[in-house]
């Protein structure tokens, strides 16, 4: 996962990663866990800026 460490995440982060994905699959039918894990991702990955040098 190249995207994953290059964004400086670590082995501990995956866990976090595999439990919204998992939920997601789990519920895939229904909107507002996938509006809910949406905003959780969005607040996660924020710890983890794609560009840090330009902002």
């Amino acid at each position: 996962m190249p995207a994953v460490t290059t964004r400086g995440m670590q082995e501990a982060h995956m866990e976090t990663i595999v439990e919204m994905i998992d939920k997601v699959l789990m519920n895939a039918d229904d909107e507002n866990v996938i509006t809910n894990v949406r905003g959780e991702v969005k607040t996660f990955m924020q710890q983890f800026p794609l560009y840090p040098e330009l902002g």
